[in-house]
């Protein structure tokens, strides 16, 4: 779907969003969730406690409304950046 690509980058940049930040903490979040289904929370390591609260709070930024917003700005912010950064 390619939903969070920066258009007009080369293919390696253009989907940083999505390799870089989504898939990471989407692929962390379903161990949670796998935890949350079959173990009080209690019992919850802190790793999977965050990986659980960034995902909610990361479904805010998701909609289609945002991606939108974010896009425009998206192009100027990452052209700012280097490799080291």
């Amino acid at each position: 779907m390619r939903g969070y690509e920066l258009r007009g980058f080369e293919p390696a940049v253009a989907q940083q969003v999505e390799t870089h930040f989504f898939r990471p903490l989407d692929s962390t979040a379903s161990d949670a969730l796998r935890l949350l289904e079959s173990v009080p929370n209690d019992d919850w390591p802190a790793r999977l406690r965050s990986a659980w609260t960034k995902f909610l709070i990361s479904l805010e930024l998701r909609c289609p409304e945002d991606v939108s917003a974010f896009r425009k700005l998206w192009a100027a912010d990452m052209a700012k950046t280097t490799a080291s950064e």
